[in-house]
């Protein structure tokens, strides 16, 4: 019964069709598709498959005619991309625009291999990017420490008002006084910069590290004495995990010991150059003070190649309120403005800075500041021992006392003078491991030698008397 239905299905087709002679089942079949096919698309290709297949079927001229009319517009549609390209191919492989069709099908594929190729060497160079930028992170200190020790090494003015070691030092004082800001008083000028890294753990996750350094000035009346690349905490055993990516455990003396002999070359590495001509010394470093001054809150960005030129850094929510370098700086001369012209700074109870009202021209204290601090760190002399505080004046509240860490005697010294200055490396024993157990490097003036005592002139000969006239 179903081929019967069929047949007479063909049938009407046929005759609605115009056509005389009855179609195959092949014919019948594939026209079939063409007036069952849902989309356009499947319409498009189940005409070429017809036309292909039954050239002078049943149908032919009927599905020719439809082919003619849409070929025009499947190819202006679908020109410009590779998908509608493909779509025109298939459906008129043989058609009026399928040497224009596989002509920009080929020029679309040549595009694409080379987008491949830039974008596999765009992937290449920010993978290449990333591992610099880790390596910059990772040898930030390397770098910090190089930088400083031979700026502070080439300083001149030694003994000199702080503001004329800055007309003399201009690269030194541009990178001293960018950020993060230096806070300072009478007797100090303090910078802070700080990195967290982690150290990987085999068989774990990593070790979370904070990796600390002190920058410091240390002045007498004003005149710059001294200055500090102070590494907390045992840093140059934070350096060597941060470089090396290797834990030094607290209490493993063989660990520390590698990592300051570590750190002390990379010293010498940078410093033997500029010190050839310096003579070794023999020098007891005495106990170093803690600062009296804390970190503004402040962040810099450790990459920086060059600390006098940082490259992206950060400051945080509340730096405004700290002072900033313009507060800082005072030039004498207009011609010639220092970069760094620093006065002491109050604290109020807040915790707001302010220069003391005893500043020539200094503002006062903000108003309802209520209690006032005023920083002053400890005196120390060039012997390094430290000598109290001058006694707060008659109704002024005193401020609270400086800590001074009481490092012990480094085992680890060398120090070498030349020029007037003398240049002292250090790390702490392995028995100091407070917070101010420090490393680091020291820059110096030397004291003047006293000079000799004038020579007694040799007593003048006698006048003989002229003979007395008879």
């Amino acid at each position: 019964m179903s081929r019967v239905r069929a047949l007479a299905y063909a049938a009407a087709a046929l005759t609605a069709s115009g056509c005389n002679v009855f179609a195959s089942k092949g014919d019948y079949a594939d026209y079939r598709e063409v007036r069952l096919a849902t989309s356009d698309d499947a319409r498009l290709y189940a005409l070429q498959h017809y036309s292909a297949q039954h050239p002078s079927g049943a149908w032919a001229d009927e599905v020719e005619r439809e082919r003619e009319a849409r070929e025009t517009q499947t190819f202006e549609s679908g020109k410009g991309t590779r998908e509608g390209l493909e779509r025109y191919l298939r459906a008129y492989p043989d058609g009026t625009f399928a040497p224009q069709a596989r002509s920009r099908l080929d020029a679309i594929a040549l595009i694409e291999r080379r987008k491949q190729v830039e974008q596999a060497e765009a992937h290449q160079l920010a993978m290449a990017r990333r591992q610099r930028d880790l390596e910059l992170q990772r040898t930030w200190v390397t770098r910090f420490a190089t930088y400083w020790s031979t700026t502070l090494l080439k300083l001149t003015g030694w003994g000199s008002p702080i503001a004329e070691v800055a007309r003399q030092n201009q690269q030194f004082s541009r990178a001293f006084g960018a950020l993060p800001r230096p806070r300072c008083t009478a007797e100090e000028c303090i910078k802070y910069y700080a990195s967290p890294y982690g150290v990987p753990v085999p068989g774990g996750t990593r070790v979370e590290r904070m990796l600390s350094l002190v920058l410091r000035l240390r002045m007498r009346e004003g005149k710059l004495e001294r200055a500090e690349l102070l590494m907390p905490q045992q840093g140059f055993s934070r350096w060597y995990e941060l470089e090396q990516r290797k834990v030094i455990a607290t209490g493993d003396a063989e660990g520390r010991n590698l990592a300051v002999n570590w750190a002390m070359d990379r010293l010498r590495q940078a410093l033997d150059p500029m010190t050839s001509d310096f003579a070794n010394a023999v020098y007891a470093l005495g106990p170093i003070p803690a600062p009296a001054i804390a970190p503004s809150g402040e962040l810099t960005d450790t990459t920086a190649e060059d600390p006098s030129q940082p490259a992206r850094q950060l400051a945080a929510a509340d730096a405004g309120a700290q002072p900033n370098v313009k507060q800082l700086v005072k030039p004498r001369d207009p011609e010639a403005p220092a970069d760094m012209v620093f006065a002491p700074l109050g604290v109020t109870k807040e915790g707001q800075t302010f220069q003391v009202p005893s500043v020539p021209g200094g503002p006062a204290a903000p108003a309802g500041s209520g209690e006032i601090m005023v920083m002053d760190p400890l005196a120390v002399p060039k012997d390094g021992s430290a000598s109290a505080a001058p006694a707060p004046a008659a109704g002024t509240a005193a401020p609270p006392p400086a800590v001074a860490a009481e490092v012990p005697t480094p085992p680890v010294v060398r120090a070498l003078t030349g020029h007037g200055i003398r240049l002292v490396m250090f790390a702490a024993g392995g028995n100091a491991t407070g917070a101010e157990a420090y490393d680091g490097v020291i820059v110096e003036r030397l004291a003047a030698a006293a000079p000799a005592p004038a020579a007694a002139a040799p007593p003048k000969p006698a006048k003989p008397k002229p003979a007395a006239a008879h």
